[in-house]
């Protein structure tokens, strides 16, 4: 605004209306002597409808007899800096989130590694068994097998995981029997809930 321009205005004039509120009764207490100066960070319009961040600091300027005759108001442009802040600010919340959201990966990694693991432990446990046949041997041993590809196939999905994240991903389709990998998982989940008991 100009300088005549601003002689003509009040501060309602280019103050956001957000904070014409708390300015009006932070002035009465300036002028009540209860602050000795006012101190805000707010937003202003500019003449062309542009809203910007200002540090302001308001005095006030008195005559002989203590009466109030002037504000003096300085304001600082600080909207680059309250750029910065929100950038800053949601960088924070960013990385928050990421590491939430890591916790929670490492969570169900830990949990999908251990269920082959404790069926090939537990499995593993019930073969030294001296009363074992041999049939129930060849299925203890199969669901060993089937548990460590399995456990295999976690520890790929992680090293695939990590691929995605570096930006280094690789496709690899192969066609499956949809019924045998039910199958197994039936077995593998049905023997280690009733064997290992």
């Amino acid at each position: 605004y100009s300088d005549e321009e601003l002689k003509s205005f009040t501060f309602r004039n280019f103050t956001h209306p957000d904070y014409i509120g708390k300015d009006e009764s932070s002035l009465i207490r300036l002028v009540a002597r209860e602050i000795p100066i006012y101190h805000t960070e707010k937003k202003y319009i500019r003449k062309d409808g542009r809203v910007i961040w200002g540090s302001t600091t308001v005095s006030i300027i008195r005559n002989n007899r203590g009466e109030a005759q002037f504000f003096m108001a300085m304001v600082e442009d600080i909207t680059s800096r309250k750029k910065t802040e929100t950038e800053l600010v949601l960088a924070k919340e960013k990385a928050e989130e990421s590491d939430r959201l890591k916790t929670a990966f490492l969570h169900n990694v830990s949990h999908e590694i251990r269920t082959p693991m404790n069926a090939i432990l537990g499995f593993s446990t019930l073969l030294q068994e001296p009363d074992t046949s041999s049939e129930e041997q060849k299925q203890y041993i199969d669901i060993i097998s089937q548990s460590s590809n399995q456990l295999l196939s976690i520890i790929n999905d992680i090293v695939d995981i990590a691929n995605v994240e570096s930006g280094q991903v690789k496709m690899n389709y192969i066609t499956i029997n949809l019924n045998s990998v039910l199958r197994s998982l039936n077995e593998q989940f049905n023997y280690s809930g009733n064997e290992l008991r």
